[in-house]
């Protein structure tokens, strides 16, 4: 009984570092109605804001949250029929002052029926 706690326990806790280490933002459908994800602190390094066309065309765009001032897109792409997979690279920052940094995605659609699925990964 107490192994099977121990290795319990384990898991879980490799699954939730896994979770916590990832850092990004999963793939998510977006559409007219979803068209900001939540902010996320995404730590320093490179990473990846990726759109896969699912209808219309629309324009994806990784967000940099600045206080006090409008956010600033730090990375954007574009999909539809015609370019169906967009992906762009950018550099994050982890704190900006004391204060962690926070990114989200945007969803700026050019048609009400415009989906796509977007992400930022590593």
């Amino acid at each position: 009984m107490k192994k099977k706690f121990i290795v319990s326990l384990l898991l879980a806790m490799t699954l939730i570092t896994s979770v916590v280490l990832a850092r990004g933002i999963g793939e998510e459908l977006y559409d007219n109605k979803k068209k900001q994800s939540n902010y996320v602190h995404l730590g320093s390094g490179d990473r990846v804001l990726r759109a896969r066309f699912r209808s219309g065309s629309g324009t994806a765009q990784a967000m940099k949250v600045i206080k006090w001032s409008p956010d600033l897109p730090v990375a954007s792409v574009s999909v539809s029929y015609n370019h169906k997979t967009a992906t762009k690279s950018f550099r994050a920052q982890s704190k900006a002052g004391n204060v962690n940094q926070s990114y989200y995605i945007k969803w700026k659609p050019s048609t009400s029926s415009s989906t796509a699925y977007i992400s930022i990964t590593h």
